[in-house]
């Protein structure tokens, strides 16, 4: 009785993934500027500065998958870069967790308060 137990819920787990539905979401913001002070006052060693500025770029992932029942799993990657600094980093709100349309959101990560 015991095997026949174990090879039905083995049977599910395997069944599950087949059934679950994945959404994707890409999104961001790519913001740059290009900038120029004049610098003035003593020996500064320079009259003015040319450059490109950053303006919060980043590009967000988000995933969310239905679990069934109401529940969810989710996770988000908001990578930041830089155009002037030739930067990139997962410094932006990052993380995952389950949702719930009856008890909320439990998230595990970075996050902007």
């Amino acid at each position: 009785m015991q095997k026949k137990l174990i090879a039905a819920a083995v049977a599910g787990l395997i069944a599950v993934p087949a059934l679950a539905q994945t959404n994707v979401t890409i999104s961001g913001r790519f913001a740059a500027g290009y900038q120029n002070y004049k610098l003035s006052g003593p020996a500064t060693g320079y009259d003015s500065y040319n450059g490109v500025s950053d303006q919060s770029s980043r590009i967000i992932f988000n995933v969310n998958e239905d679990l069934g029942g109401g529940l969810s799993a989710w996770g988000q990657a908001d990578m930041r870069f830089a155009q002037d600094l030739g930067t990139i980093g997962m410094t932006g709100n990052t993380g995952m967790g389950l949702m719930s349309k009856s008890w909320g959101k439990f998230t595990i990560g970075r996050w902007d308060v």
